[in-house]
Parts: C-alpha cells; sequence; structure tokens
C-alpha cells in the first residue's frame, strides 16, 4: 500500500511493471479534506489485451470503473449481435461472497476475479454481496467476428428510465446497435426515438423471466429512451 497526494484536476499513473502482471483487485481509497472534493474518477484497463488469453487480436480497453456505492448483487447480460461469443468478469468487494452463475454457485473473497469465456447466451448474475462485472467482445479468433472491446456493466438497482446517448459519429464504424434490459411487463412500451421498440423483440431471462432484454440497430446520431 502506498499514498499520493493529488491536486484538483492532476491525475496519476499506475501501471503493472511487467505486461503478464494484473492489476485486478487492487483498492483505491479517496480521503478528500472536508469541503474541498466529492472524491476522484478512475479509470482501469489495459494497453492491447487478448480476450480471452490467446485470442487473436489484441485491443485498446479502457472504461471508467464505478464506485463500490454503484456495485450491486444483480446484473444482466446482453449478447452482442454480431460476434459469436463474450465473456464475462465479477470481482468482489467483500470476502466470503456467494455468486451464481446459470445456478453454479462460486465463492470470492474481497479483490478476487472469476472470469467465463465463450459465452453465447443472455446471463443473469446474484450474489448475496456486491461485486462489479464487466463484459468483453472477445477476439476474433474466438468469437469470429471483430476486436475486443469492453463494457462495464449496471446493477440492476442502478437502472433508470430515461437516458440521451449518441453513436460514435464516423466513415469507418457503420453499425450501431444497443443492449437493453426492462421488466418484462414494458415489453413494447419502451420508446426509442419517440416510437415503441416491438414487444415482440423482447426476450425474458430464464432465471428471471419479470426481466426480458433486446438488441437494437441504432441510426448513427443522438437517440433519447
Amino acid at each position: 500500500p502506498f499514498t499520493v497526494t493529488l491536486g484538483a484536476h492532476q491525475t496519476y499513473l499506475v501501471s503493472a511493471l511487467l505486461e503478464a502482471d494484473d492489476l485486478t483487485g487492487s483498492r483505491i481509497v479517496a480521503e478528500v479534506p472536508q469541503g474541498l472534493c466529492d472524491g476522484i474518477a478512475v479509470f482501469g484497463g489495459s494497453r492491447c489485451p487478448n480476450v480471452p488469453t490467446g485470442c487473436y487480436a489484441c485491443d485498446h480497453l479502457y472504461e471508467q470503473l464505478p464506485p463500490l456505492s454503484a456495485w450491486g448483487t444483480s446484473y444482466f447480460s446482453v449478447p452482442f449481435t454480431g460476434p459469436s461469443s463474450y465473456t464475462l468478469r465479477a470481482l468482489a468487494s467483500e470476502d466470503n461472497t456467494t455468486l451464481t452463475y446459470n445456478g453454479a454457485p462460486y465463492s470470492l473473497d474481497m479483490g478476487e476475479v472469476v472470469e467465463w469465456n465463450s459465452v453465447t447466451a443472455a446471463v443473469y448474475l446474484e450474489t448475496d454481496k456486491p461485486v462489479s462485472v464487466a463484459q468483453y467482445m472477445e477476439g476474433t479468433v474466438c468469437a469470429q467476428q471483430g476486436d475486443p472491446s469492453m463494457l462495464m456493466l449496471s446493477a440492476e438497482d442502478q437502472g433508470v428510465d430515461q437516458a440521451i446517448f449518441s453513436t460514435v459519429v464516423s466513415t469507418v464504424i457503420t453499425s450501431h446497435r444497443m443492449g437493453l434490459v426492462t421488466d418484462a411487463i414494458n415489453a413494447g412500451a419502451v420508446l426509442l426515438d419517440g416510437v415503441p421498440i416491438p414487444a415482440a423483440s423482447f426476450t425474458s431471462y430464464a432465471q428471471r423471466p419479470d426481466k426480458a432484454y433486446t438488441d437494437v440497430l441504432l441510426t448513427q446520431g443522438s437517440h433519447s429512451l
């Protein structure tokens, strides 16, 4: 453990010494003078990892990491359209955490990770203590399409009822999609740019039939949900 002191708007970079090293599970705590700062933002990732190990090609993966206050005990994944499979990774915040994946229990201590590769279906993850979950596109050798990409999943209790977002505007990236999870009873009542997403496009989770997911093709630009 070590401590650094930062002023407003300053950043600090921590890198693994060797490419094979892994900083996953490191704990970062901000102690701020009262009234001066609300906290810090932390970004984590890797310069060019294979996902999973041994699956070409590598890519640049970085995401803002949710604070412990936003970790939860229920997560839902939506399969990517295009790649044939994806990877899930769960990170525990406390000792003696029990996680259930497809009915199978896993035991984790604080900072420990469990990873599932070659996932093809939508998954519901349930735990008894808060965890953080990341979903990854896999390398083209394993998923038959695309390079790795990293997505931090939001816990069930972090859901919102409206959002405004935008795709990348690019002449190279020409296909845009959105994965969406909602209460199954709301299928057909979710509006994308004012137009209902058809109820028939939603599929319920086998282990949580009260929740349903869909994958929607988007036009390039801004959207409201």
